[in-house]
């Protein structure tokens, strides 16, 4: 890979990395973009290698030795060389019953990226032969599909500084600076009324004319101020059967399962009194090109999913009307959600169009493996407690030893000072029983009336505890 010169080294930054950067500054005192991840090494550990490796891989991606820094005309990003990165690992001497509270301690602490690359990495030697080694990356250079890079290239660097080597890697594709200049390409000039920039922003006003200004959500307090909530999760699980059965109702209606699912949840809020115009985000990937897909950097945007759930559908009709809306989002998802942010909320009220995530990953992608040389490792995500969303779903597919899929997991993450634990789980059951039958969860729905020990509403206006 060439050298980079001086001028190379200061350049614009991404959509991506402007948006996460953005939100870095309104929180200040969160670290809500934070991604943490802890690796359980059971056995034989070089921690001097493992120091190298990290150095390898900070060396070989370059947003992870990038500081950021807002000029006159926008985000200005600076890639350090290779050989003057601040250090970012340390080796931390613990008990084991003190790991929990320091992996959430230091999952939590924000970044200052101003001054300090966007990576720590923490080993804490719980035992001569048991460590948990804490990897901790700001989103600004980090997102969902750079996990797999990131693992093969640390298990490939530290196997080779373990045998006495350097890491001897094929040269990347590309660079993230490339990516920077195709997406700024793509997109065109604002003022060139024939661009994707200009269509899709034509699009997006359209699309969102009219939205509700704050979804009526079956809030236990009122929103105020920035977001900046502190969040909680609810597990979400689905066996074999549920799974195989949405799988099922999304071929025979000819969508995908994300439009089952995102009609499932739509419903699931309508029937909880959020009305009948429910809007939800949901993250596209941003990787169109195959050259971008080794890399390790932000490439991650936002759509927004709007529905309107007209009482006359039939299950099949809202399928096909909640399909046809996803298919015009998903192809005009070039234009950054910074911007559409902005012709929703001009003054800048809300920090996006939507504030109910749907995030799904049909293939299980999200579960990197790092292996070392006669050690046992594991992987798990830390949670940092923060969430920009009031409501967030995730779910993956689940597959079993042979590649099978066997259902589906996740989670209800949500808003705790919006939300009572019991606010939340009831949403979570609710979600459950559409996902379990959602042509009857619509049906019931729409004749207004809900089973169970809840009860919906015409509407739910901020602060009703409907739920209680």
């Amino acid at each position: 890979m060439r050298t980079l010169s001086r001028v190379e080294r200061r350049t614009p930054a991404s959509a991506a990395q402007a948006h996460y950067w953005r939100r870095n500054q309104l929180h200040h005192p969160t670290a809500m973009s934070n991604i943490a991840t802890v690796l359980r090494v059971t056995g034989p550990l070089d921690v001097p290698c493992l120091h190298r490796a990290v150095h390898d891989v900070i060396a070989r991606h370059e947003p992870l030795r990038t500081l950021f820094r807002p000029d006159a005309t926008g985000l200005e990003q600076e890639i350090m060389r290779a050989g003057s990165v601040p250090e970012v690992f340390r080796t931390v001497t613990i008990g084991a019953s003190d790991l929990d509270q320091q992996l959430h301690h230091e999952a939590r602490r924000r970044f200052d990226l101003a001054t300090e690359p966007p990576i720590r990495v923490t080993a804490y030697r719980l035992a001569p032969a048991e460590h948990a080694v804490l990897f901790v990356l700001h989103h600004v250079a980090f997102d969902g599909l750079s996990a797999k890079p990131f693992a093969d290239d640390i298990t490939d660097a530290y196997t080779s500084r373990l045998a006495g080597a350097a890491p001897v890697w094929a040269a990347l594709p590309s660079r993230y600076a490339d990516f920077i200049r195709w997406q700024r390409d793509r997109l065109g000039d604002v003022a060139d009324r024939t661009s994707r920039w200009s269509s899709q922003t034509a699009y997006w006003q359209r699309a969102l004319a009219g939205m509700p200004a704050q979804p009526a959500l079956p809030y236990d307090r009122r929103p105020s101020g920035i977001p900046a909530y502190r969040s909680a999760a609810v597990p979400l699980d689905f066996d074999a059967h549920a799974y195989a059965t949405l799988r099922r109702i999304a071929k025979d209606a000819g969508v995908t399962l994300f439009v089952v699912l995102h009609a499932a949840l739509a419903v699931t809020l309508s029937s909880l009194g959020a009305g009948d115009d429910i809007v939800i985000g949901s993250p596209v990937a941003g990787r169109f090109h195959r050259d971008f897909r080794q890399l390790v950097g932000c490439f991650i945007n936002f759509v927004t999913l709007r529905s309107v759930l007209a009482r006359n559908l039939s299950f099949d009709a809202l399928l096909r009307t909640v399909a046809e809306a996803d298919q015009a989002a998903l192809a005009n998802r070039d234009l950054p959600i910074d911007d559409v942010r902005y012709l929703h909320s001009p003054a800048g009220h809300t920090p996006q169009p939507a504030q109910v995530l749907l995030a799904f990953d049909a293939f299980g992608a999200a579960a990197p493996r790092v292996d070392f040389p006669g050690a046992r490792t594991t992987i798990r995500p830390v949670e940092t407690g923060t969430t920009v969303y009031e409501l967030d779903v995730t779910l993956s597919v689940r597959f079993d030893s042979r590649g099978r899929p066997v259902g589906m997991t996740g989670a209800l993450y949500y808003a705790q000072d919006l939300f009572d634990l019991s606010t939340a789980h009831a949403v979570a059951d609710r979600f459950r029983t559409t996902i379990g039958d959602p042509a009857a969860a619509w049906d019931t729905a729409r004749r207004g009336t809900v089973s169970g020990t809840l009860t919906a509403a015409p509407a739910c206006p901020p602060g009703s505890g409907a739920l209680r």
